[in-house]
């Protein structure tokens, strides 16, 4: 797994795929999907419904509840 640093410093398992909301930003903006990496970072890679993607702290990512 990709975000193992991550799953043992937050306690949070992120995973490509899953669905996330930043809570930095409000609204529709913050949703989108986690994104596969490389190594073992230090943040989580968000694809977001807009178009952007960016480096998110963990801290403030929610995973959403799959359907």
């Amino acid at each position: 797994m990709a975000y193992t640093y991550i799953e043992r410093a937050y306690g949070k398992r992120f995973e490509a795929g899953q669905r996330i909301r930043f809570t930095e930003y409000k609204g529709e903006r913050g949703l989108g999907v986690v994104r596969g990496v490389r190594g073992d970072p230090q943040y989580v890679r968000g694809l977001f419904d807009d178009g952007h993607e960016g480096d998110c702290h963990p801290g403030s990512v929610e995973i959403l509840p799959s359907n």
